[in-house]
């Protein structure tokens, strides 16, 4: 994987000021979204209060917020989309290179579909993950800090809950990755199969028109079909049940807020406004959990 991981890096140096501005903006987002939940905490709490003056107030620093979300939204969309498309063709440059120069018996035993899906859709992943996932991880656990801080100053014991559940959704995650893993590997697998047969049928159909072997070349397609078929609903079982279980524990832990939540304000012991902070809150403690099992 470190070996991996240097390979990607080593393509990055064209896009390293996008990387860096694009990981500091959405960390700042994510610092933003956690404020932005105090602020509606206060505003509920003054307008329960019936203070005006204070309700008018978090309500411009609201607007500015959204404003300014929005209009940092298609700048780094814009950014995205330069950054990725030189990313894509430095690295599909330099491939087409190696393999334009390389010893042909070595090319040799690769299938050409398979060269193909290497330059483009492989090339993609490599791209995404350098450019979408390495920042998203950061902005997630820069998310999952300023939460959890926040989450203990409102309510300790609720961020006790919000931490059990958050490691269980990660070992959950991981115990059907590795299956998850190789189930991708054989689809892609299965797929080169695929188009290097379609492509051979197509290119050589003249030979199978002589030879009067459609009906053979159908029966193979159905058999590849049948695999790609299988693979498939495995893959959707699996992520299926992970699903579940994530799902389950996290509504679970939501459930067990709202009543604490409930009870407490009936009581008197929190306003609404804290109630509906620390619901907002947990969610941002929870997602960069989901969002790190996932990834």
């Amino acid at each position: 994987l470190f070996i991996k991981i240097k390979w990607i890096l080593s393509h990055a140096k064209p896009v390293i000021p996008f990387l860096i501005f694009t990981t500091v903006i959405s960390s700042a987002s994510s610092l933003i979204s956690v404020y932005n939940t105090l602020v509606s905490k206060s505003l509920i709490d003054s307008a329960i209060g019936g203070n005006t003056s204070e309700v008018i107030k978090y309500l411009i620093i609201m607007i500015i917020i959204t404003l300014s979300m929005m209009l940092l939204s298609p700048i780094t969309s814009l950014l995205s989309t330069h950054a990725s498309t030189k990313l894509n063709q430095s690295i599909q440059k330099k491939i087409f290179e190696h393999i334009e120069y390389s010893n042909w018996l070595e090319q040799s035993k690769f299938h050409s579909v398979s060269l193909l899906t290497r330059i483009t859709s492989d090339v993609s992943t490599i791209s995404s993950t350098l450019l979408n996932t390495i920042p998203s991880i950061i902005s997630i656990l820069v998310t999952l800090f300023a939460s959890f801080s926040t989450l203990i100053y409102l309510a300790p014991s609720i961020a006790i809950i919000a931490v059990f559940i958050g490691p269980f959704l990660v070992l959950v995650s991981r115990y059907f990755s590795k299956k998850l893993k190789d189930l991708y590997k054989k689809a892609q697998e299965e797929d080169v199969k695929y188009r290097a047969f379609i492509q051979e049928s197509v290119q050589n159909i003249m030979i199978v028109k002589t030879f009067c072997m459609e009906k053979i070349n159908m029966n193979r397609l159905v058999q590849i079909q049948d695999n790609k078929y299988k693979i498939a609903m495995k893959n959707t079982k699996l992520s299926s049940m992970t699903g579940l279980a994530m799902s389950l524990c996290s509504n679970l832990a939501y459930f067990t807020i709202f009543c604490w939540g409930a009870l407490n304000i009936s009581t008197g012991v929190t306003t609404y406004g804290t109630f509906t902070a620390m619901l907002q809150l947990y969610s941002k403690v929870q997602y960069p959990f989901s969002s790190l099992a996932a990834m």
